[in-house]
């Protein structure tokens, strides 16, 4: 994705570090807040880490959720269907999301070997199926012969990746995020425990925040 040209401040109020999923989301929703953004990308947007992943986004509950991690994923999970509409009116890219759900098999192993799995789903308020082995292969004949038991996700959801980094590429751009490929970061200048600027080659980097 080519870096876009723009009349930016010399010092805006807050730079990224780090041109993925999430530093591209959170410049667009800063930028909407009214902050003047700026990301340093490495490389190009979007190309390792968040080009790499399946886009399987697994299901939530806020009300039941107790770890960081599950309160972290149920949030999101309530997001998404809003996120991807957000995006789609702003930039008219179609990221692909959808609660599709998944399913999680065990292949030549016992049936209660997923036991655990689902009892810490349901622990956390997601609801889960459990089909016998019978109404497993009825559902999805494609399974393998040694495939022995299996659940099923229903509000599992998943994202095209490549798109949905598009959408939050153009959504951006459109709101003025000073996008900057090809700039690793090399060093940062610090006062106490507080970043001042991040230098990349050649060049120092001052703003008010600092995402990292």
């Amino acid at each position: 994705m080519p870096t876009i040209p723009q009349q930016r401040p010399t010092s805006p109020d807050v730079i990224i570090i780090g041109g993925g999923v999430i530093g591209l989301s959170i410049a667009w929703d800063l930028a909407g807040q009214g902050a003047s953004v700026r990301v340093l990308e490495q490389g190009q947007f979007g190309q390792e880490a968040s080009w790499a992943g399946a886009g399987i986004l697994p299901p939530g509950n806020p009300e039941w959720a107790r770890t960081p991690e599950a309160r972290l994923r149920a949030a999101s999970h309530v997001l998404w269907t809003d996120w991807t509409e957000r995006l789609r009116a702003e930039t008219g890219i179609d990221n692909g999301y959808s609660r599709c759900g998944g399913l999680e098999i065990r292949a030549n192993g016992a049936a209660s070997e997923l036991d655990a799995e689902v009892a810490a789903w349901r622990v956390e308020g997601v609801i889960v199926e459990t089909p016998d082995l019978d109404e497993l292969r009825d559902r999805f004949p494609a399974l393998h012969p040694n495939i022995t038991s299996g659940y099923v996700l229903p509000e599992l959801g998943q994202v095209r990746n490549p798109r949905h980094l598009k959408a939050l590429f153009a959504a951006c751009a459109s709101r003025g995020v000073d996008l900057r490929a090809g700039n690793p970061v090399v060093a940062f200048d610090r006062d106490g425990d507080r970043i001042t600027a991040a230098r990349t080659t050649g060049e120092e980097h001052h703003a008010a925040e600092f995402v990292v």
